[in-house]
């Protein structure tokens, strides 16, 4: 039954390439999307594995928040806190694009290992002004690298040392070293802070401190997992769309299988009457369509996992370093995968034996084609 059913499918070569094609292509346009999202997620989580190594993290939820510096004064006193790292921040317009400028404990950061480097700071000195790192959407969206100088629009000369991956902002940003600005209040209010702790004995205490100022001021207040299930929840809402759209196009090339069988089966019926009449039953005759729809199924997956894989391929490569500044790591997710090389074959028997069985009997294969 299978090989009649695959020489039925190579006698429509028109009809079968155009199912193919569709297929193909729906299949192959979402797939390759997914396997974006799918590589953008698995990067940031090895961005994250590296970066969030506070035990605390303190933050104002309001634009305009401020942590007040009697609070950080009371941290630096205890003993089990081994370092703190404070974040200022102010917008900078470069080129007409609103770039963030942070004044973070960079020190702190290289010395806790909480930096994602894209390209490491040298042994020299590659210029003179203020230490600064870039991220990597900045390096790509100004080239800028390494030993170039950059001027703020208050007249500090910055001096890049190194380029670090961000996956928090596409427009860039600049981190310039705290201990070398002489007016970090020039940047703003410190908005943010973590803290790394050498032991668990001041943990109660400096949550209890940070919520009795937050009655004042809004202070969000999550160690790692939390903050890190706060990042993927958004980042997982904020992509929940192309899943839908993988469900629509799967839905519609299994719509393109059921037509093809049903146009097929119409097409063919003085065939299948001469098979009625020697001996074949309708079970077999259904059968042997549905064997057509998932062969048909089976070549559009294939094309379209290839189709896929390719366009994934210059989505990471090409387009999103060029758009975005961002670098990805080409990811296949075994779960996508498997559902759909599993929903589009069984879905194709079931979308070929529907129309077979609505079709293929008594009244239909009779010698009154009429009928």
């Amino acid at each position: 039954t299978f090989f009649l059913s695959a020489q039925h499918v190579q006698a429509s070569k028109a009809a079968g390439a155009y199912a193919i094609t569709a297929i193909g292509f729906a299949l192959g346009l979402s797939c390759s999307i997914l396997i974006m999202i799918a590589g953008f997620r698995h990067s940031v989580s090895d961005w994250l594995q590296t970066i969030l190594g506070a035990d605390i993290y303190i933050s104002t939820q309001e634009s305009d928040g401020v942590i007040a510096e009697t609070l950080l004064h009371s941290y630096e006193q205890l003993p089990s806190v081994r370092s703190l790292d404070t974040v200022r921040m102010r917008i900078e317009e470069m080129q007409g694009v609103p770039v963030r400028v942070y004044v973070p404990s960079l020190r702190v950061r290289e010395r806790e290992g909480v930096i994602a480097w894209y390209q490491k700071p040298g042994m020299t000195t590659p210029c003179s002004g203020i230490r600064t790192f870039i991220s990597e959407p900045f390096h790509r969206r100004f080239s800028s690298g390494v030993g170039d100088v950059l001027t703020l629009s208050d007249g500090l000369t910055l001096c890049i040392h190194a380029i670090i991956k961000d996956y928090s902002s596409e427009f860039g940003a600049l981190y310039l070293d705290d201990t070398e600005v002489s007016t970090p209040e020039a940047f703003g209010p410190v908005r943010s802070l973590s803290l790394f702790l050498n032991s668990n004995e001041d943990r109660d205490r400096i949550i209890q401190e940070a919520q009795t100022y937050s009655r004042q001021h809004v202070l969000l207040i999550r160690d790692q997992q939390e903050l890190r299930s706060y990042i993927f929840d958004v980042f997982d809402k904020t992509f929940a769309v192309p899943y839908v759209l993988q469900g629509i196009t799967l839905s519609l090339s299994l719509l393109v299988v059921f037509v093809w069988v049903s146009i097929i089966a119409i097409q063919r019926q003085s065939e299948l009457q001469n098979l009625r009449l020697l001996g074949v039953s309708f079970a077999r005759l259904r059968h042997m369509l549905a064997l057509e729809a998932l062969i048909i199924g089976s070549l559009g997956l294939l094309f379209a996992l290839i189709l896929g894989f390719c366009l994934a391929a210059i989505l990471i490569v090409v387009v999103n370093p060029h758009f975005f500044g961002w670098s990805l790591q080409y990811y296949v997710p075994p779960g996508l995968l498997l559902f759909t090389i599993i929903a589009t074959l069984c879905g194709s028997y079931c979308c070929g034996m529907i129309p077979a069985r609505m079709l293929i009997h008594e009244s239909f294969l009779t010698h009154d084609k009429s009928l």
